[in-house]
C-alpha cells in the first residue's frame, strides 16, 4: 500500500525578530544554513533531509511580500525533493518521509532583506537505517554483477532480486502508523515491506546501477473492482520508459507487471492527480507497445523448474512451497 507522505500545517510568522527560545532547535540542530537563491536553500535542505536531520534551517536574501512568504515554504521544500538521478535524492526523500512543519520570519540582515525558514522533519528511516541501507544496496549489486550488462538486464536482474528477497508484509498492509515497512530499509535489509518499500527499493537499486528511474503513486484495482492506495515505478530503457510494478510481480509469482506499456498497465493502474498527462508522455515517454521481452516464455520455463523442485518436497507446507517457486526462478533466471 501506498503510505502518501502529509504535509502538516505551515506556520507563517511575519515578524523582523523573535526571541531565542522560539528557534531554539537551530542551536542543537544543524544550524542555519545562509543561501544567495532558492535553489541553493533548496540543495541545503536536501542534504538535511539525506542526513536525517530533524532540525533544518534556511536562510535566504530574498524580499518577499506578504503572499510569498505564505507559499515559499513548501516552494522550497518541493524543490528540495524533486528528482536529481541521485539515488538517495528525489522520490527516495519523497516517499520516506512522514510529515513537515514549517515556519518562516521576514527581516533584516546587514542591510539587506531577508526570509528565513526553520523546518520540522519526521522520518520513515533514521540516519542508521540509511547508512545500512545504502551498504545492503552496494552488496546486492556487487553480487548481481552488472558491470558491462545492458539496461534490460539490470532492469531485469534487479526487479528479480527484490521479488525473490523481499516479503510483502500483509500484516501492515492497510496500516497508516508509518513505519520502515514503507522504505528501502525494510525491504532491502529486513526483507519485509508494503509496496512503497517494493518502489523505493527499485529505484534506489535502479539509479545506483545508472538506469533511470521514477516512482509513481496511485491506487491499483483488485479484480473484483475495489481500489487501495499503492505505488509502482517506471524506469528508462533506450528512448522509452516502462511500467513495472515488482510488488504484484512478487506476489503473483509472474512478469505480469514487468516492462508493460500503458495500455496494458492502466487498466488496473490509476496514477494520483499529482502525474499530468504529459508527465507520461512529454517528460517520461511511456512506451505505446511494451518491451520485447517473452514472458510466456520465460513464466513457462519458472512454472517447468518449480514444479520439478516441488516434487521433492512432497510434505512441503504452503511457506516451503512458496520459497520453491522462488528458489526456481532464482535458479532459471541466473542460469
Amino acid at each position: 500500500m501506498m503510505f502518501k507522505a502529509i504535509r502538516t500545517a505551515v506556520t507563517v510568522l511575519l515578524i523582523t525578530a523573535l526571541s531565542a527560545a522560539v528557534f531554539a532547535y537551530a542551536e542543537t540542530g544543524t544550524g542555519t544554513v545562509y543561501c544567495d537563491t532558492r535553489e541553493e536553500a533548496a540543495a541545503a535542505l536536501r542534504e538535511a533531509m539525506k542526513a536525517r536531520e530533524h532540525y533544518a534551517s534556511v536562510s535566504i536574501f530574498e524580499s518577499v511580500d506578504e503572499e510569498s512568504i505564505k507559499t515559499i515554504i513548501g516552494e522550497i521544500f518541493d524543490m528540495a525533493i524533486e528528482h536529481t538521478g541521485e539515488p538517495d535524492e528525489g522520490d527516495y526523500l519523497k516517499y520516506q518521509f512522514a510529515d513537515y512543519n514549517g515556519k518562516a520570519k521576514s527581516g533584516i540582515r546587514y542591510g539587506m532583506n531577508e526570509v528565513t525558514i526553520r523546518y520540522v522533519i519526521n522520518y520513515y528511516s533514521d540516519a542508521s537505517e540509511e547508512s545500512q541501507t545504502a551498504e545492503k544496496a552496494q552488496a546486492i549489486l556487487k553480487s548481481l554483477d552488472l558491470k558491462g550488462r545492458s539496461d534490460s538486464a539490470k532492469v531485469r536482474a534487479i526487479h528479480d532480486y527484490v521479488c525473490d528477497n523481499v516479503i510483502y508484509d500483509i500484516e501492515k498492509k492497510g496500516d497508516n502508523k508509518g513505519g520502515t515497512e514503507h522504505t528501502a530499509y525494510g525491504a532491502l535489509v529486513e526483507g519485509r515491506s508494503v509496496c512503497q518499500g517494493y518502489a523505493l527499493s527499485m529505484y534506489r537499486l535502479l539509479l545506483e546501477a545508472g538506469v533511470d528511474c521514477r516512482i509513481i503513486d496511485g491506487e491499483g484495482i483488485d479484480r473484483n473492482g475495489g481500489t487501495e492506495s499503492h505505488s509502482w515505478n517506471i524506469v528508462n530503457i533506450g528512448d522509452e520508459y516502462f511500467y513495472i510494478d515488482a510488488t504484484w510481480d512478487d506476489i503473483s509469482q509472474s512478469y505480469d507487471y514487468f516492462l508493460r506499456n500503458r495500455e496494458d498497465f492502466e487498466k488496473d493502474h490509476v496514477m494520483s492527480s499529482e502525474y499530468t498527462e504529459d508527465f507520461v508522455t512529454e517528460e517520461y515517454p511511456v512506451s505505446a507497445s511494451g518491451y520485447a521481452f517473452d514472458y510466456d516464455a520465460t513464466l513457462k520455463s519458472i512454472r517447468k523448474a518449480a514444479k520439478s523442485t516441488l516434487k521433492a518436497f512432497k510434505k512441503a507446507d504452503d511457506d516451503q512451497s512458496t520459497a520453491s517457486v522462488s528458489c526456481a526462478r532464482q535458479f532459471y533466471l541466473r542460469s
